[in-house]
């Protein structure tokens, strides 16, 4: 794994030689968390190659010419996307399991993960705003969108993906795991946690899983990421702390 973040003028990284596969990831990027998981849950020999994403090796733009992360490398094939990479690796290693066998609850995943496109869409217009007149509206907007995401959840069970987590889950939960964030942002206008009780409790456990506590970044280095991030000043991708 390269511990710091490759950036323009950086060297191609030379592959190992036991062939595992790689990774193109970003610490920061909850897209990239997403295939990190998966990976880690899979039990995927991998190596991960951070990437600086705001000044971009070229050989990056190469990999992928939208200079986006994650890239999934597995020696023959180069698969961008986060959900395309998951939905791959649960297809390639199908143990554990991480879809429903139920074809209508894999398509009600997908129109939920939709609808989760779509709040994230508000969700980070929000964060990046230095407006905080708008911060009211903003939260008001997304904490109805949340409501409908916490009742669904009720209907549900103790996962999204029923008494045990699923895919579903996996790729809620980075931006769950920056929850704190946003209330940091927006202080005040953010609702308390236990206004959503089913979300709250999803969150307790899904924080304790040995994957997702393997998978996660130090809170105080995403925090200083955002608020860098928010204000278009120069981000260290490889800050101390």
């Amino acid at each position: 794994m390269s511990e710091k973040h490759l950036q323009k003028g950086s060297a191609f990284p030379a592959k190992s030689d036991d062939g595992k596969w790689r990774l193109y990831s970003m610490q920061y990027c909850p897209y990239a968390q997403r295939a990190r998981i998966i990976l880690a849950l899979k039990n995927v020999p991998h190596e991960i190659v951070n990437v600086n994403t705001t000044n971009k090796p070229e050989w990056f733009l190469e990999l992928n010419s939208l200079g986006k992360v994650p890239v999934l490398d597995t020696g023959s094939s180069i698969i961008p996307e986060s959900l395309v990479i998951c939905d791959y690796l649960d297809e390639i290693f199908p143990e554990p399991p991480l879809h429903s066998k139920d074809e209508q609850r894999r398509e009600r995943d997908a129109a939920l993960l939709k609808e989760f496109d779509e709040f994230l869409t508000i969700y980070h217009g929000g964060i990046r705003s230095q407006d905080e007149a708008s911060y009211p509206a903003c939260v008001q907007e997304l904490t109805t969108r949340v409501a409908k995401f916490d009742e669904e959840l009720r209907k549900r069970g103790t996962y999204f993906g029923g008494e045990k987590p699923q895919m579903i889950d996996f790729m809620l939960w980075p931006w769950a795991e920056r929850a704190p964030i946003a209330s940091q942002i927006f202080k005040e206008n953010f609702p308390d946690a236990t206004v959503f009780p089913s979300l709250y409790s999803w969150c307790a456990k899904m924080r304790v899983n040995p994957v997702l506590q393997d998978t996660k970044t130090d809170f105080r280095k995403q925090l200083k990421f955002y608020e860098l991030y928010r204000c278009g000043g120069f981000i260290d991708y490889d800050m101390p702390i």
